[in-house]
């Protein structure tokens, strides 16, 4: 029997229109994406969908906390940390927030930076990617180039360890 994972999405994304809240149903999309590119690799659709999926649950997380429903906040900060995990090998933006998802907020390193370092983790991105050949890093010294480069070096070779 075959599973219409399309047809299962949109069921939850109709009861998140009821309760954009359903922490189940946030924890279950993640859980559907995993399956969903499990069971059909070639699929882009499960990896278009994670930045809607992950924009989901940001707008619950935000919501519960500042309703101060903690014990729920946390399980949606789970959701995210899941949804972020499965889109890490593909999406180097993801990997870099994954990676640092449960750090101290004085350790992280990322996260802080994300604002002035998005447009070169983008292009960086583009050079996975093969859009481009080569990448010149143009920046304001201790912005966080070297870092940036070394965790680039290790998503890299943890997509294609073949490369090392």
């Amino acid at each position: 029997m075959s599973v219409n994972f399309e047809e299962l999405y949109n069921k939850m994304l109709f009861v998140l229109k009821k309760d954009p809240v359903a922490v189940d149903v946030l924890n279950d999309m993640s859980d559907l994406l995993v399956n969903w590119r499990n069971a059909q690799p070639v699929n882009p659709k499960p990896l278009e969908l994670v930045e809607q999926v992950l924009g989901l649950q940001g707008s619950a997380l935000k919501r519960l906390t500042e309703h101060q429903d903690f014990k729920k906040a946390d399980r949606v900060k789970k959701s995210i940390y899941k949804t972020l995990k499965f889109s890490a090998p593909y999406n180097f933006d993801h990997y870099m927030q994954a990676i640092e998802f449960d750090r101290p907020a004085e350790e992280r390193f990322y996260i802080p930076r994300r604002k002035v370092l998005l447009q070169a983790v983008q292009n960086m991105q583009r050079l996975a990617d093969g859009e481009l050949d080569e990448l010149f890093l143009s920046m304001p010294p201790r912005c966080g180039k070297t870092s940036l480069c070394t965790f680039f070096y290790t998503w890299i070779l943890g997509r294609d360890s073949e490369l090392s």
